[in-house]
């Protein structure tokens, strides 16, 4: 088994909260950072592309019927 330092559990827990659509502020604040920026800096991979994932998913929310359940098409 592969050693894991406390460490790598503290970046993976800010991680997912980030992934898992937590405000920011609220993340760096549980983590101990000072600000936003600094959280920034230590997760910038999960930011990078975050302009294009957030237009995606307005025009997944604009497609009619895309949120209702009813709608959603069979498979054959």
């Amino acid at each position: 088994m592969e050693y894991c330092k406390a460490h790598s559990l503290r970046h993976y827990y800010g991680s997912r909260l980030l992934y898992a659509g937590v405000p920011e502020n609220d993340v760096a604040d549980w983590m101990g950072h000072s600000s936003t920026d600094v959280l920034r800096e230590h997760y910038h991979y999960i930011f990078e592309g975050a302009e294009q994932r957030g237009r995606a998913a307005i025009a997944t929310m604009l497609t009619p019927g895309a949120d209702d359940p009813t709608e959603a098409s069979e498979v054959a």
